[in-house]
């Protein structure tokens, strides 16, 4: 059996993974190209480009998770490589998001169908490169020309472990309030709040439950994992301390966990239970008058 080596390129909140088999020969397909697509979940046909190498190019499978806009814009990239390289063709293939990385388990257990190239969580480097499933990435970006002073100083250290580099950034998410200035006008509301008592005051004021209007939908799930910390870093407190320990125990932490719960039980501006991007669709509908989310 050939010994497969995992090269990761990484992004920041997502990133970049390149897998591929050492030693394939002249076919110029890898082992992950010559199986069955349908044994982890692949979608060509959601994304057709580079669906075969011309001769005297390797093909390189690239994952990706992308099935909104950013789908088809990565595909622009992807043929913009393609029609300028003379070694590689990339075929860009959009996995389901809900198990991508299911499916990427799936193709590292049985080495069928694995991807040279994928898209991955900043988050998730960590699991892979001490599983030793991912390649350091230091020597290739310095044959391209790519320095960690290029990108922001958080995206490069996560992905730094053991003195390695893990992964190139791809892009990153910063919480930004979106408000629906025509329910802040109905409401009275002159200015967007900006602190804690504002926010609740201007939240009470376009809450209506009758209407199916609230002031702000708490999600259950995404951007869930960015409010925590958020109200965590604003009373000054880390996610861990100092010497490495989990902070999720200190009076901070119950106190922002408290303060989301009263939101829903206590003031009674968001409903319950809210479906994944459920507070984004209610916002469309002008029924959801502040989100935070990303870009």
């Amino acid at each position: 059996m050939k010994r497969l080596k995992w090269l990761h390129f990484a992004l920041a909140a997502c990133l970049v993974l390149a897998l591929s088999a050492c030693g394939s020969g002249g076919s110029g397909k890898s082992d992950s190209q010559t199986q069955n697509n349908n044994q982890t979940g692949s979608s060509d046909s959601e994304a057709p480009s580079g669906d075969s190498a011309p001769k005297g190019k390797t093909e390189l499978v690239f994952w990706s998770p992308f099935s909104g806009p950013d789908g088809p814009f990565m595909k622009k990239i992807v043929d913009a490589y393609n029609e300028q390289s003379d070694s590689y063709q990339v075929k860009f293939q959009i996995q389901p998001n809900g198990d991508y990385y299911k499916l990427l388990d799936n193709a590292f257990g049985t080495k069928k169908n694995m991807p040279d190239l994928m898209i991955m969580h900043l988050d998730a480097i960590p699991t892979y490169a001490r599983k030793d499933l991912l390649q350091p990435m230091d020597d290739l970006a310095a044959k391209a020309g790519i320095t960690k002073e290029d990108y922001v100083d958080a995206a490069v250290n996560y992905a730094t472990i053991d003195g390695k580099w893990w992964g190139i950034p791809l892009d990153i998410h910063p919480l930004i309030m979106y408000y629906n200035k025509d329910l802040f006008a109905a409401a009275g509301i002159e200015h967007p709040p900006t602190n804690r008592e504002e926010f609740l005051e201007a939240a009470k004021k376009l809450t209506d439950p009758s209407n199916g209007q609230w002031g702000y939908v708490m999600p259950t799930l995404w951007p869930q994992q960015f409010i925590f910390p958020s109200l965590l870093y604003q009373q000054g407190v880390d996610l861990v301390d100092a010497d490495g320990n989990p902070n999720l125990n200190s009076p901070e932490a119950v106190e922002a966990l408290a303060f989301m719960k009263s939101l829903i039980f206590e003031h009674k501006v968001s409903p319950e239970n809210v479906a994944q991007d459920g507070e984004v669709k209610l916002f469309l509908q002008g029924k959801n008058a502040i989100q935070f989310n990303g870009p």
